[in-house]
């Protein structure tokens, strides 16, 4: 049976984890007074929060440790992409208002157009996104505004550390993919496994790869198990 590897920012449980990515997360209260928005009293100014990783959940969420006025934060409706980032909303005390399920970030945008009409809007991204959809939120005219609360910088890995021929790769996000690819490049025989559209549209024209079903690590793994049962 082909070796399953999952390569992600972090290590997971039963599953082999390659960690390509360190995560440096913003002091996003400082990031909020220069974008002149009061991070005590959002709520005032702020009718939408979108989050599309649960990195910028993190992010937030240790701000709101060390600040406990920023708890107003949990008075915002939020709209998340996927149900990995959803979910981690929800750990936190987050309403999440609306979820867009196949992870893609052009349908989460157009999703969002309808939603965020005249609605004052904070979007936390990482540094480097690839959805496009800061362009698509401003093409409609919502009136939002962003905030860097984290970034992803690739790590360099020995070359021992790359998966064996014919491995089933799974990518839980561009930057991952990205990171893995400029430490191993990319062997003919892998076959790649993207938690939603927007990882899988990262992939390269040689990678032979295909989007789970359910966009979780967890859901992810299972599709690989069928995956290597049709490919053994």
């Amino acid at each position: 049976m082909r070796p399953i590897v999952l390569i992600n920012s972090q290590p997971f449980a039963d599953i082999a984890t390659i960690v390509v990515n360190e995560i440096t997360y913003y002091p996003l209260r400082n990031a909020l007074v220069e974008a002149h928005i009061d991070p005590d009293r959002p709520q005032e100014q702020i009718q939408a929060l979108i989050v599309t990783s649960k990195h910028a959940v993190k992010a937030l969420s240790q701000e709101m440790q060390k600040y406990p006025k920023m708890r107003a934060f949990l008075e915002i409706p939020t709209f998340a992409i996927g149900s990995g980032s959803a979910h981690a909303l929800q750990k936190e005390g987050f309403g999440v208002e609306f979820v867009c399920h196949d992870s893609h970030g052009e349908s989460f945008g157009n999703e969002l157009v309808h939603r965020l009409k005249n609605r004052p809007t904070l979007y936390l991204r990482a540094k480097k996104i690839v959805s496009g959809l800061d362009e698509r939120l401003t093409e409609a005219k919502i009136p939002f505004r962003q905030i860097i609360a984290y970034k992803n910088t690739t790590k360099t890995l020995a070359k021992s550390d790359q998966p064996a021929p014919r491995a089933i790769i799974i990518f839980t996000s561009p930057s991952n993919y990205f990171s893995f690819v400029q430490n191993f490049g990319w062997e003919g025989s892998y076959i790649a496994i993207a938690i939603g559209m927007t990882t899988f549209g990262a992939f390269g024209r040689e990678v032979m790869g295909y989007v789970s079903p359910v966009q979780t690590i967890e859901g992810c793994v299972e599709f690989a198990k069928e995956i290597a049962r049709i490919y053994p």
